[in-house]
């Protein structure tokens, strides 16, 4: 399969999503969003761990964790994210 049939299967915010992820893939969080704050978040509530497979976007986009290492503010942790998401969306009621 050419590379231009490759790519013809994915949108141009698909691509340009993946470009942005790997441009930005490193440690420093900064400023994202977390995920918890979008209406397609969703939350665990069943008793016990979740399974390894569980992803918390109902959209099913790939997500990230993040959890506050030495040095870091333990409050700063932001849990599930995505540096871009074409998709989110503010949770109702959210600020």
């Amino acid at each position: 399969m050419s590379a231009r049939k490759m790519l013809a299967q994915f949108t141009t915010d698909q691509l340009l999503e993946e470009i942005v992820r790997r441009r930005e893939d490193r440690k420093d969080i900064g400023d994202v969003q977390p995920c918890d704050e979008c209406r397609h978040f969703k939350f665990w509530i069943t008793s016990g761990e979740a399974p390894k497979d569980y992803n918390p976007c109902e959209l099913g986009n790939r997500m990230r964790f993040h959890m506050a290492g030495d040095g870091e503010d333990p409050h700063s942790s932001i849990g599930y994210y995505r540096r871009v998401c074409v998709s989110r969306s503010p949770r109702e009621g959210a600020t």
